[in-house]
């Protein structure tokens, strides 16, 4: 079974999480149509290679929000896309390769865009060089999503959710395994919620002031006299 999790990039808190068998398209959908209702509004999904994933969530939410495409995921998928090709030394694989990495790595608009137009000079004729630019033109788009909208914030790497999900796994390794499934969705349920009340210690940078806050804080929920431990569900109207 999978753990399908959404991340909120602002606050770092976990809006909805569900055990599911597995990353289906009716799983995502299901996912997806619980964080509408409860209240979530989607603007931008980063999310890794799995196109089902944008598919389910315009399925739910339409068209209204971004999506931007891990560029780590992207870059690694060109780099065994070579290996298979048989073109992993070839020089002119790996020139294109760091030219696209430069592009949709770039810090900003002006920047991608100068790559791209020496990109552009360049001629690549080989099938495997072929290959990679035509995976690059189908989604060069989503994949300069934060460039194109600099004032949302956007990153460009599902790291935050790759983090998260390294943490959990090291806490499951040390359980290593659940009788039943529900054994396992009710610890999943758990350290979610833990985590939701536990504040961060070592952001950096501009994340830095949600230190000796949690999520749930960082998402403007006041946290004071509230029992993690002691929370009752009430019925919405």
């Amino acid at each position: 079974m999978c753990w399908i999790c959404g991340l909120d990039v602002g606050t770092g808190d976990l809006p909805h999480y569900a055990l599911a068998d597995e990353e289906t398209m009716i799983d995502l959908v299901l996912f997806f149509k619980k964080l509408k209702e409860i209240g979530y509004v989607l603007r931008v999904l980063v999310c890794d290679g799995n196109p089902d994933i944008p598919r389910a969530a315009r399925k739910v939410y339409g068209d209204a929000f971004f999506v931007q495409l891990c560029t780590r995921h992207f870059l690694e998928g060109l780099r065994r896309k070579a290996v298979l090709a048989g073109a992993h030394e070839d020089p002119q694989t790996l020139e294109l390769i760091a030219l696209i990495a430069r592009i949709i790595e770039a810090r900003d608009l002006e920047e991608a865009s100068r790559w791209l137009l020496a990109l552009r000079r360049r001629r690549y004729r080989s099938p495997s060089c072929r290959l990679i630019l035509d995976d690059f033109k189908t989604h060069a788009d989503n994949l300069t999503t934060h460039l194109q909208h600099p004032n949302l914030g956007i990153p460009h790497t599902t790291n935050d959710a790759e983090s998260l999900f390294r943490q959990l796994n090291l806490r499951l390794r040390s359980l290593g395994q659940f009788m039943h499934w529900r054994h396992a969705e009710n610890y999943l349920k758990a350290w979610a919620l833990w985590r939701r009340f536990t504040p961060f210690t070592d952001c950096k940078g501009m994340r830095k002031k949600r230190n000796k806050k949690a999520p749930l804080e960082c998402a403007n929920c006041s946290l004071e006299g509230v029992d993690m431990f002691k929370i009752t569900v009430k019925n919405q109207p």
